[in-house]
């Protein structure tokens, strides 16, 4: 086995595992990081967990009380999500030295496929188990719902993400974000404020999708949870595929089917409405003017030009991509 290229000091492991004492957990055999010096894998004697140490920030346990019960009731209707487990009094977190921590559950998976027939196969069954988690989010109740979360709403935001842009660039990247919304930014907005809202992942990356032999087999980092338009969530995943792809020159773009199987499988699921299809592409289109502002704000210069090619690429090609939701060649 390859050593840890950062292993944990003994003091800190010993501190971890006192950490843990605070679950109902089977014998812990290692902790060991995995991502950083605040997420940890701790073998058991049953299966393996993840441990996240939140920081010094004082947490806000309303708001992760709010996910855990949101994720039990997902995890109660069959769906695998990583939902934080509560410690032996109850909680959903553990304060210790100043510090906040959780406890989740592992989901093993595979890398995703490079052949191309597996993955459109994969997406396909990408966008029916994102039905399925939609199905089991809107089944949630709370009367207090809006109190507990927040509201993604990208209509009152447009304007100030093309601001920020148009004032921020220069060139040809000012030229395509002003293009975009000269063309297509009165439409957007107005598309966007049709579908019917519920509560939604709101980080929905192939990365938290987790797969096994081609299979979905899990959902991970929910703690976006959020009041919006369930087909923002679709735009928000196949937009990942497009990052991915955009610059590869050396063959055509699958982007276009890879989407289409998503947007399939999806659908045999949980069909669309008319005002839904009509919006997919324009998700598409807020999704990277929302991360080009932010990637900007964040000095991320080189995500944010990724962005805006993204932009530009969804721009020429808007007919094809609102041809996915619908359906058509």
């Amino acid at each position: 086995m390859t050593p840890d290229p950062n292993p944990l000091k003994p003091a800190r492991t010993r501190e971890l595992i006192t950490v843990l004492g605070n679950w109902e957990l089977p014998e812990i055999h290692e902790v060991v990081p995995r991502f950083g010096a605040h997420v940890f894998r701790v073998s058991t004697v049953g299966s393996n967990l993840i441990l996240k140490d939140l920081g010094e920030k004082e947490p806000d346990v309303a708001r992760l009380e709010f996910l855990c019960e949101v994720l039990e009731h997902v995890d109660a209707s069959g769906l695998a999500v990583s939902n934080p487990l509560r410690t032996r009094d109850g909680q959903p977190c553990f304060r210790s030295g100043g510090r906040t921590y959780q406890v989740y559950r592992q989901i093993d998976a595979d890398p995703y496929p490079q052949d191309p027939v597996e993955r459109k196969s994969l997406f396909s069954d990408v966008g029916q188990s994102i039905a399925q988690l939609h199905e089991s989010l809107a089944a949630y109740r709370d009367p207090g719902l809006s109190e507990r979360t927040w509201r993604e709403d990208h209509v009152p935001a447009y304007d100030g993400w093309v601001e920020r842009l148009t004032r921020d660039l220069s060139g040809t990247e000012r030229s395509v974000v002003s293009e975009v919304a000269r063309v297509r930014g009165a439409e957007t907005k107005l598309r966007m404020a049709r579908p019917g809202e519920q509560l939604i992942h709101r980080d929905l990356h192939p990365g938290n999708v987790l797969v096994r032999q081609n299979r979905v087999v899990g959902f991970i980092d929910c703690d976006h949870l959020s009041i919006g338009q369930s087909v923002f969530d679709l735009a928000y995943y196949a937009a990942n595929l497009l990052k991915a792809q955009v610059d590869d020159a050396e063959r055509p773009l699958p982007w276009l089917e890879e989407a289409s199987a998503l947007v399939s499988g999806y659908r045999e699921q949980r069909p669309f409405s008319e005002d839904e299809m009509e919006a997919f592409p324009h998700a598409l289109l807020c999704y990277h003017l929302l991360l080009a502002t932010w990637f900007l704000t964040m000095d991320q210069e080189d995500a944010m030009h990724r962005e805006i090619r993204c932009l530009r690429w969804l721009h020429v090609n808007f007919d094809s991509a609102r041809n996915i939701a619908f359906g058509a060649d």
